[in-house]
């Protein structure tokens, strides 16, 4: 009988299981079981970015806006007389160098309920009628002076049949609870809000110029995180190789390393089982019984303990 395997683990790029010390096979169904461990780094889970630009119609000189979008570039118009034709050659071209939908208009919309609910880890919904606020997306900006609470961003949209009801992180202060306080999402009527790409990478998004008497004032609304998710992780098991992707979260990861490891040995029969989200037990049996004058059975139990 060959020697149980032992694990280790090298970062977040390979995963090595090799040959470990004998276990002692013995005469009957004794066995001796090895037990070893992995520790890997937390999962990381990727940050979309969101930037913002709000255009202004100062002035009566039109122009044009250059910008850059990851490798392309391109320009739209800024237009003194509507603002509205600004915001929307602006969403057009940024669309058109991106290649997809990742720019949206803004609103600025007045609040019809709001309601402040501490008791739900500090959840803030405020109600609009659908018109005004069909627009909005998830990772806008929300700002109203002296009524939200500075750095606001929504959280969720819920569309109901004749209202929306918009959640956002930041409290909600002043009299917005009581008042119809008009609230700005997104850069309000003159913003644009462009957003890269779900894996956390940088969009390459900025204003390179302007010309014309109107403006264009470009903010991060939220940083982009390339995290560990999504990362293809390679190991070498018996001396066959294999690989898992790391998933959202650590018990979807540990999961994801039980099959690879079971998928590469071929003699395997095994089951996951989570303990309190942090331990995750794989384990692996199997027998040989080519030897006439005894019965040997291994247990291989690999216990993955993630790192805080």
């Amino acid at each position: 009988m060959s020697a149980a395997p032992s694990v280790t683990f090298a970062g977040i790029e390979a995963v090595n299981i090799s040959s470990g010390a004998a276990i002692g096979v013995v005469a009957g169904d004794a066995a001796e079981a090895q037990v070893d461990k992995v520790t890997a780094a937390s999962v990381t889970a990727d940050v979309q970015e969101i930037k913002q630009i709000v255009i202004t119609d100062a002035g009566s000189t039109d122009g044009v806006a250059a910008f850059t979008f990851g490798d392309t570039s391109g320009t739209f118009v800024l237009n003194t007389t509507t603002l509205a034709t600004s915001v929307a050659s602006a969403v057009t071209e940024v669309n058109s160098a991106a290649g997809s939908v990742v720019a949206f208009a803004g609103a600025a919309a007045d609040v019809a309920t709001a309601i402040t609910d501490v008791s739900t880890a500090d959840v803030f919904e405020m109600v609009f009628a659908n018109a005004d606020v069909a627009n909005v997306k998830v990772g806008m900006s929300a700002v109203a002076s002296g009524d939200i609470a500075a750095g606001a961003i929504v959280t969720a949209v819920v569309v109901g049949d004749t209202n929306t009801t918009i959640t956002i992180d930041k409290a909600l202060i002043g009299t917005i609870a009581t008042s119809g306080a008009t609230v700005s999402f997104g850069g309000g009527a003159g913003g644009v809000t462009v957003y890269g790409d779900a894996d956390g990478s940088d969009s390459g998004f900025a204003i390179t110029s302007t010309t014309g008497s109107a403006g264009v004032t470009s903010s991060l609304v939220v940083s982009g995180v390339e995290g560990t998710e999504g990362t293809v992780v390679n190991f070498t098991y018996g001396g066959q190789s294999g690989q898992y992707t790391v998933g959202a979260d650590n018990d979807a990861t540990a999961t994801a390393i039980a099959n690879a490891i079971n998928a590469v040995a071929s003699d395997a029969t095994a089951a996951v089982v989570l303990t309190n989200g942090v331990a995750k037990w794989l384990q692996k049996r199997y027998s040989d019984e080519t030897h006439l004058r005894y019965y040997a059975r291994l247990m291989f139990i690999c216990t993955m303990v993630w790192t805080s």
